[in-house]
């Protein structure tokens, strides 16, 4: 009986005791491959893509009747031309002065020549080349196209004043026969009809040169987006030399289309300060130009002092107006800044006029409109979310998520901050890389 009871208490204890080891060898294995692993870091990413990059100013102004336009020039020089006096009644785009533009040619062919020696080992892309043959035949066609119909526009005025001259012939002898007050109507309306066909006849004209014009324009774009897209890096190997001597470049055409001033909007001219061969600066030392009154609806907004340096002359705006509601949408520009602020607490603003491009018979004067101007924009750039960019001893950089879960710091230049939270990378990232925006730590 005690040798039973024996041998079973001795068997409990190595069950108890094996029980025992197994439990412990159960928790070291949990704390070394479970509880003991280091837990990961949690990535939200962005694909680093492409697309178009626009930066746009939003404000409210109000439509205004008649007001006076400054005419200026954005930048100085001699005088070449005045094409304007005190009185004349001015068209949209009429060109009304112009500057000796040899200095400018100059600087323009320079700026070329830069642009030409830093991507002179560059290879165009295919289908970009192609693509801008493609636009540059467009606007050859769209040019031809522009004359013949400005030809034919211009005939058919031609017409209707000859067709006028011979009513108003007919009238006039009717009339030098029986001086009758039905004849004398008659010869009034004929007279009219001729003034009218006459006026016709001149606006038909103007607006044919502004059209050949915008054409020739058009196709002068095409001819350079040609020779850039034949000259310029693969998207990938873009670097800093090619975009500074492409801004050069830029800038410089820019300058160059500046040495031509025109109406920004129908009017009359009220005021003219200079003559052919005066030097002018840039609107600094002389109040002004010319003035003129407009004779069409305008905008008039204040823009902060936050967005003005942003806000050029002939930027386009896309409006609205409260009176017609968001559906209808209209478009206008940009003609005048004003330097002078205006202060209201501790709000500083700058007043300026928006030409509005097609008036309609239903705008009335100090009717609302909420503007969008777009001040900048790129087209197929390289673009990631805004948070994504971090700053360290004033060098920009993003982290990039690679494989097993790692990341890679990676500088960047960046370029236009655009709407919607995104910004242009110029160099350091690659279509389909994917950033970081935000990491939650292991708890």
């Amino acid at each position: 009986m005690n040798l039973y009871y024996f041998a079973m208490t001795k068997k409990k204890k190595i069950i108890i005791w094996i029980s025992v080891a197994a439990a412990v060898i159960v928790i070291i294995g949990i704390y070394y491959f479970g509880a003991g692993k280091k837990p990961q870091t949690e990535y939200t990413t962005a694909p680093v893509e492409r697309g178009d990059i626009v930066q746009t100013v939003s404000v409210t102004g109000d439509i205004v009747d008649r007001e006076e336009v400054v005419l200026n020039f954005e930048i100085g020089g001699r005088l070449s031309s005045v094409n304007i006096k005190e009185g004349d009644q001015v068209a949209q785009g009429e060109v009304v002065a112009t500057l000796n533009d040899a200095d400018l040619n100059s600087q323009a062919e320079q700026a070329k020549a830069v642009l030409d020696k830093a991507t002179a080992d560059a290879q165009a892309n295919d289908d970009t080349v192609n693509a801008a043959k493609v636009a540059e035949e467009n606007a050859e066609d769209y040019l031809d196209q522009t004359k013949d119909l400005n030809k034919a526009n211009v005939d058919d005025a031609e017409q209707g004043v000859k067709n006028a001259e011979d009513y108003y012939d007919d009238a006039k002898h009717y009339y030098d026969e029986d001086k009758s007050a039905t004849r004398k109507l008659t010869l009034t309306t004929a007279a009219n009809s001729l003034k009218d066909a006459r006026d016709n006849k001149k606006i038909v004209e103007e607006q044919a040169k502004l059209n050949e014009v915008s054409a020739q324009n058009s196709l002068e774009t095409a001819r350079a987006n040609l020779d850039t897209a034949r000259s310029e890096f693969a998207e990938k190997s873009r670097d800093a030399v090619i975009e500074n001597a492409r801004a050069g470049y830029d800038i410089a055409l820019n300058n160059l289309s500046r040495s031509v001033l025109r109406a920004p909007a129908s009017g009359i001219i009220t005021e003219v300060n200079d003559k052919k061969g005066d030097i002018l600066g840039t609107g600094v030392i002389k109040e002004s130009f010319a003035k003129m009154i407009s004779g069409d609806l305008m905008i008039e907004a204040q823009i902060p002092e936050s967005d003005i340096l942003k806000i050029k002359n002939d930027l386009k705006a896309d409006f609205t107006l409260d009176a017609l509601g968001t559906d209808e949408k209209f478009t206008g520009r940009v003609i005048e800044i004003f330097p002078a602020a205006t202060v209201s607490g501790d709000v500083i603003t700058y007043k300026v006029k928006f030409a509005i491009d097609n008036p309609d018979s239903r705008f009335k004067e100090g009717m609302t409109a909420n503007l969008d101007i777009k001040t900048a924009e790129k087209d197929s750039a390289l673009k990631v979310p805004l948070r994504a960019i971090k700053t360290e001893n004033g060098h920009k950089y993003v982290d990039v998520l690679r494989d097993n879960n790692q990341t890679e710091r990676v500088e960047v230049t960046t370029g236009l901050e655009g709407d919607e939270g995104m910004v242009e990378i110029k160099s350091g990232l690659k279509e389909g890389d994917k950033v970081v925006t935000f990491a939650k730590q292991p708890s």
